[in-house]
This record gives C-alpha cells, structure tokens and sequence, in this order.
C-alpha cells in the first residue's frame, strides 16, 4: 500500500514518499524456527566434538548464533515491533555470547549500545538526505565488530556481529525506507531465480579474465567444498548476500538515482560496492576491489532487471559460492 501522507508507526513518524511501503507483519514461522533450532544444534554438537571445546564455551557461541538467526528469520515481522526493540534485539546475542564465558566487558557493551542505538534510530529520526551516512555507519561498524565480537579458541565468532548490524540495517530499512523496487523476501520466483543465473554467466567469464590480468586469487578447487556447496550457497543467499544487497542496491543505488540518475546510481554504487572489499583479506587489497566494482554493476542489473534485491542476491551467491570453491587467496 503506498503511502501518501505521514502516518505514525510505533510513536514514531515517518515522513511521506512516493513510493515508500508498507506491508502486514507476517505469523512467525515456527517450522522454519524448528529447523533452524534443530539443525544448529545438531551443527554445533558436532563442531564442539570435532574441536573438543567445552559445553561451558560451545553452549552459550552456539545460543548466540541461534538467536541471531532467528531474529533474522522473523525480520518481517520485526519491522511492526519498532527501534526499542530491535536496539534490544541487536545487544541481546552479545549477552548470550559473553556473561556465560566471561568475556562480558563493559566499555565493549556501552560501545555496542551507542551504536545499536544509532543504527535503529538513524532513519526514523534524520532525513533521507543523510541516508548515505548511515550506510557509512555500517560499513564501519562491520569493520570494527571484531572490538566487540573477539575470537574464541579460532571460531570465527566475528561473524556473529556482522549478521547483527547488517539485520538491523536491513529491518531499519524496511521500516523507513521501504519501495516497490525492492522487493525484499528470502525466496525468489522462478525468474528471479533465472536472472540471478544469467548474470551470472555473464560475468563470470569476465571476473575469471579480470583474475588473469590482475591477480587476486589462484585456480583451484578447494578440497572439501563440494559438499558445501549448497549449504554455503543457501547460507550466503539468506544472510550476508541479502542484507548486502539491501545495502547496496536496495538504498545506496536508489539513493543516488533520485538525486544523478540511473546510471550514475549504477556505476556509484558499484565504485562503492568495490570500495568496501579493499578491506578482505588485507587491507588495501586494490585488485578485490576492482574485480568487487564489476560484479557489482552486474548484481545492480539483476537488481534492476528483476525488480528487486531477490534476483541480485541470487548472482550474488552464486559468485561467491563459485569463487569459495574454485579459487583461493
């Protein structure tokens, strides 16, 4: 339904757009929640035995995780919930994480809640004129999650803080800056689906001649991802892969397309979209970057072609999933 007046939303207002959203929070999926609930934990016994970590340390990792996710699952419906309490959602995990383990330290957790504060209230609050200082705000919050989710015996548990901000990006975003373009939604149609794929293709070839030319990774197939594939295809599609491409083309391109235009949008926020990998694996990593920009404008097509972030997530998976598996740093 569009809007075409201010209306109020949790106490807060939001301020009228042409093409701005609103949609009806969804039931909680509990089958979904069941899985998710009965598989990570299958998953985390099973890492636990293999690393031989203690319940008192694998316990409270593997609830943190499983939090997080299921707040992601359930994002749609957070949405109708309001900024208190997704601010309370996104310093929950850190909690579960730290005060079993004692890791809990309190110059940390007043750091987080400043900026989960921000992150929740920044666009309910400021005008869209200042979006492109909140995307900047979570680029650098990305960047410093390690200060606040430090790595316990070798487990990436990084990862857990990336997933907060990018969800409470993504949830900010559908709230107070959702449109008809972006299409949010875990499952794409079956042309979504076929766009993603054709993207893909497209640009495979040229990032694999880009890598010749300019080398940032060497052929080979990495052993033990075969069986991975899936998994890590359907886990970068539903988390990072999504919620980047909220980010990027959902608000960054948009953003810019009501101000230069599409191709300006195009060819910005794919600049953009490059400029955040100079930081993988070690910092500046030009080559990354450059190949990261071209994808990028490829990903902005799908987006454009499929009318929504759905058909770019999927070439974005793929692309990712295809360089996990056959090359390496």
């Amino acid at each position: 339904m569009l809007l075409k007046s201010p209306r109020v939303h949790n106490h807060l207002t939001i301020r009228p757009s042409e093409e701005r959203v609103h949609f009806v929070s969804p039931a909680i999926p509990w089958t979904v929640l069941l899985m998710l609930w009965t598989v990570g934990s299958v998953a985390a016994f099973t890492i636990a035995n293999q690393r031989h970590l203690a319940l008192t340390v694998a316990v409270p990792i593997a609830a943190a995780f499983l939090v997080e996710l299921t707040f992601l699952v359930i994002v749609k419906r957070m949405v109708s919930l309001g900024p208190a309490v997704w601010f309370a959602s996104g310093v929950a995990p850190y909690l579960v994480l730290t005060l079993p383990i004692g890791l809990f330290q309190w110059w940390t957790a007043v750091l987080l809640i400043v900026s989960a504060f921000s992150v929740c209230f920044w666009l309910c609050s400021l005008d869209p004129k200042w979006d492109w200082a909140f995307l900047t705000l979570l680029a650098a919050l990305l960047l410093l999650t390690p200060k606040f989710y430090p790595e316990v015996l070798n487990l990436k548990v990084p990862v857990l803080g990336r997933l907060t901000w990018f969800r409470l990006g993504v949830t900010s975003i559908l709230a107070f800056r959702n449109h008809e373009r972006l299409n949010f939604g875990f499952w794409p149609t079956r042309r979504e689906w076929w766009i993603g794929a054709r993207s893909l293709l497209l640009v495979f070839p040229v990032a694999v001649a880009l890598n010749a030319i300019f080398p940032v990774a060497h052929f080979r197939i990495v052993p033990g991802y075969w069986w991975k594939i899936p998994g890590y295809f359907f886990a970068f599609l539903w988390t990072v892969g999504l919620s980047e491409e909220v980010l990027t083309r959902g608000l960054l391109l948009e953003w810019i397309r009501k101000r230069a235009g599409l191709p300006a949008a195009v060819v910005l926020s794919s600049l953009v979209f490059g400029t955040a990998h100079l930081w993988f694996r070690e910092f500046p990593n030009y080559g990354f970057a450059a190949l990261a920009s071209i994808v990028g404008a490829s990903y902005a097509l799908a987006y454009l072609t499929g009318c929504g972030v759905r058909a770019s997530t999927v070439s974005h998976a793929f692309m990712v999933t295809l360089f996990k598996v056959f090359f390496s740093g």
